[in-house]
């Protein structure tokens, strides 16, 4: 489970990451940082993944929990 809180720096685009399995949830704060979102979407689009379905809201730790999914690529071309 990844979390987006409060600033940590751990998806830093500068520190190596390890390969974030597609099967993976993410909670996500309702007054998250900015920062950290950002970075952990940066980490995500850099292995073809992206946020995707809302699964589930924790109305006491205040979060929502969202599954993973593969980035769609279309082909502006064909359209």
């Amino acid at each position: 489970m990844i979390e987006v809180n409060y600033y940590t720096g751990k998806y830093q685009s500068a520190i190596m990451q390890s390969k974030i399995n597609i099967r993976s949830h993410v909670l996500i704060h309702e007054s998250s940082d900015a920062r950290e979102y950002d970075d952990l979407v940066r980490v995500l689009k850099k292995q073809g993944l992206e946020l995707g379905d809302f699964i589930k809201y924790f109305p006491r730790k205040k979060m929502n929990q969202y599954a993973l999914s593969k980035i769609e690529v279309y082909n502006e071309h064909l359209l």
